[in-house]
């Protein structure tokens, strides 16, 4: 009867957060719900989020008090056709859950450690409960403590232990590994000479408008897109997906130092003007923290940009669901474009056609 019981679980929000407050319930247990209807709202740093029935039945919130912080992933409530099924699932969940609490005892009441394993790990702050968990067997020592820390012991005298990073660099660092892991990232690189974008860039201002190289770039894509697509499709396992709208990502890079990638969505619909306009509200939104997360969802490309006239070049990681992105370093006379690309979709040929359009995309944008 338990397989019938769904779990409601905090979905991934916001690519920062680690966790969410649950901020109401709009439903009691026990009552009936119906498939797509409101049931409880939670708040990540950026929006509040409303979370609908999956499947109608008798709802049983798990988390219920308002205000609690929910771990990404964790179970807040269920839904299933009766209570009996309920009851029957937090049955078989509480004799899971103490098993593994009885193996976890055992564990701990059977520690044993030698006295310079003991003395690191209390300089460090780490229980030697979570050091045994790794699978140690027999007695901690030193080196058990070490592959914990990650770090050697000849190492120890030159460096400070500062903790654990920031959930979000933390999470930032798993999601560009994971990529790594995912992709086959080659770069390749195209230089771009700014004596006709610079002009153009002080010609549309003495109509009133701001615009960058970034704009440039961005409404030069689509039409360069348009030609190339590969570079609006990825791999996942053994299957291509292909992205139905030319919606374009930009990093943006907050006053305290966080990445967002918020995306413009239809981009070859728009004009230049139009595109800086779209741009400059979605960095304003990033940096008062009001970037919602449908905003930085659909992008089928990306673009990084530093106008640091000391940089010549750098290089950007794709996201997971993109097969290539565009890293654009300096801002006189020259400019270099970095292409990232997945040689799993795309191979040398088509970077260097792909590089080459884009080029001759961005002249015709600034004539």
């Amino acid at each position: 009867m338990s397989s019938t019981v769904i779990p409601i679980r905090v979905e991934q929000l916001n690519l920062n957060d680690e966790h969410v407050k649950l901020v109401k319930w709009f439903v009691k247990k026990g009552d009936h719900v119906d498939l797509d209807q409101l049931i409880c709202s939670v708040e990540t740093t950026k929006t509040v989020n409303e979370i609908y029935a999956s499947q109608a039945g008798i709802i049983y919130p798990t988390v219920t008090q308002e205000g609690a912080m929910v771990k990404v992933g964790d179970t807040i409530g269920l839904i299933a056709d009766s209570m009996a099924d309920i009851e029957a699932y937090l049955s078989e969940q509480y004799i899971k859950n103490s098993v593994i609490s009885d193996k976890k005892s055992s564990i701990d009441a059977a520690i044993k450690a030698t006295p310079k394993a003991q003395a690191l790990a209390q300089e460090h702050g780490i229980d030697l409960k979570d050091v045994a968990r790794m699978g140690v067997l027999g007695t901690i020592k030193e080196a058990d403590v070490e592959k914990f820390l990650c770090i050697p012991s000849t190492l120890r005298p030159f460096v400070i232990d500062e903790g654990r990073m920031p959930d979000y660099e933390h999470f930032v660092t798993r999601k560009l590994k994971s990529t790594r892991e995912t992709t086959l990232p080659l770069t390749m690189d195209a230089v771009l000479d700014l004596t006709a974008v610079n002009k153009y860039i002080d010609r549309i201002k003495q109509q009133g408008i701001t615009i960058s190289l970034l704009h440039i770039i961005l409404a030069a894509l689509p039409k360069t897109l348009a030609r190339h697509d590969r570079f609006k499709m990825f791999q996942v396992n053994d299957r291509i997906f292909t992205y139905r709208q030319v919606n374009i990502a930009f990093i943006v890079r907050t006053i305290d130092g966080k990445l967002y990638m918020p995306v413009i969505l239809d981009l070859d619909k728009m004009v230049i003007d139009q595109i800086a306009e779209a741009s400059q509200e979605l960095a304003l939104d990033a940096n008062r923290g009001r970037l919602k997360p449908s905003q930085l969802m659909g992008a089928c490309f990306c673009v990084s940009y530093i106008g640091n006239k000391s940089i010549s070049r750098f290089e950007a990681f794709t996201d997971s669901y993109q097969s290539a992105m565009l890293a654009v370093a300096g801002s006189q006379p020259t400019t270099t474009l970095t292409l990232t690309y997945d040689h799993s979709l795309i191979d040398g040929w088509m970077a260097s056609a792909f590089l080459s359009d884009l080029i001759l995309e961005i002249e015709r944008v600034v004539k």
